[in-house]
């Protein structure tokens, strides 16, 4: 288990921790924890909507270091350092100020790491081409006219 990792599994001690990855600040996932039913690829999507968020934030309230988005039953609570997001997918009714305090710590931890963002699908090379389909035959009142190429 890396170290990055390591420091996210702290977070399970507050009560409502569903999960939790980690990301650049650019919005790349360096690595996640305990949320098997969501994909490398939806994560790197979320970091990067999260990246616009923080972005957009800035424009009203420069300097803000956490975001609460709110779902049916869940939150995404992330906070954000000068080398790393925290993203933790929370139940409701979680104590904030306890994962606050406890994303602090993670942060802290995170400081002192190297961060390279995961390897992800998108690298892979495509899958071949499937094969052309064979010419199919034009009609025109019952009558063929061309063959399609």
């Amino acid at each position: 288990m890396s170290a990055a990792r390591a420091a996210l599994t702290s977070l399970h001690d507050v009560r409502g921790v569903q999960g939790s990855f980690l990301l650049l600040p650019g919005g790349e996932l360096v690595t996640r924890e305990s949320l098997p039913v969501v994909s490398d690829a939806s994560l790197s999507d979320t970091g990067r909507r999260l990246a616009n968020v923080f972005q957009a934030i800035d424009g009203v309230c420069p300097g803000s270091e956490e975001v609460v988005l709110r779902f049916d039953g869940l939150a995404l609570f992330a906070r954000r350092s000068a080398r790393a997001v925290v993203a933790v997918v929370v139940s409701e009714g979680v104590s904030v100020p306890a994962l606050r305090m406890a994303s602090n710590l993670v942060l802290r931890q995170i400081d002192t790491l190297e961060l390279t963002p995961a390897p992800s699908a998108e690298a892979a090379p495509p899958p071949p081409a499937p094969p052309k389909a064979p010419p199919r035959p034009r009609f025109w009142r019952g009558t063929v006219i061309a063959e399609d190429e």
